[in-house]
């Protein structure tokens, strides 16, 4: 009620902005006034249950009005046997309880575990790169040798045809 006064103080007649006002003017209003932790169904719950009557809805909820409801939850809330489902408080459980020194002992054993399999992982990735490192540096290696050979095998037949063609001339020179 303080901070509704305080906010119409200049108005002669303060209520009536607040009948003037919308309903997501009448939310943000109701959730400011109860802080930023209130859930918008809960603020839209509860104003629908006061015919959107802010300054009711806020005595209720803060404990002013001394009761129920001043009227009856509107038609549209209640289901067809007169039952109306529970509020939406915007409540959200954020504790946790602490852990146990089994459930820690089990966690820090969980994290040893996945620590040994990554360096396991990481251990035989490194094993097979070397593997191929050693695969490619064995098969350059046998292609230097082969190329070598071949390259020898170039050089003594081009010697025996220098050795013939030699020999060919001089039997051509005997003649």
């Amino acid at each position: 009620q303080v901070w509704l006064r305080a906010a119409f103080r200049c108005d002669p007649y303060p209520w009536a902005a607040l009948v003037l006002m919308d309903r997501d003017q009448k939310i943000a209003i109701f959730r400011d006034s109860l802080g930023a932790g209130v859930d918008v169904d809960f603020a839209q719950s509860v104003l629908a249950e006061h015919d959107w009557d802010l300054q009711a809805a806020l005595n209720t909820v803060l404990g002013d009005a001394g009761g129920a409801a001043s009227r009856p939850p509107p038609r549209e809330a209640v289901d067809s046997e007169g039952y109306r489902a529970p509020m939406r408080t915007g409540y959200t459980d954020t504790l946790m309880a602490p852990l146990t020194p089994a459930e820690e002992r089990r966690q820090q054993l969980e994290r040893e575990e996945e620590q040994r399999r990554r360096e396991e992982e990481a251990r035989q990735r490194q094993e097979e790169e070397l593997k191929r490192l050693e695969a490619e540096r064995q098969e350059q290696e046998q292609l230097r040798v082969e190329e070598e050979r071949k390259r020898l095998e170039e050089e003594r037949k081009r010697l025996e045809e220098e050795e013939r063609l030699r020999r060919e001339e001089e039997e051509e020179r005997q003649r």
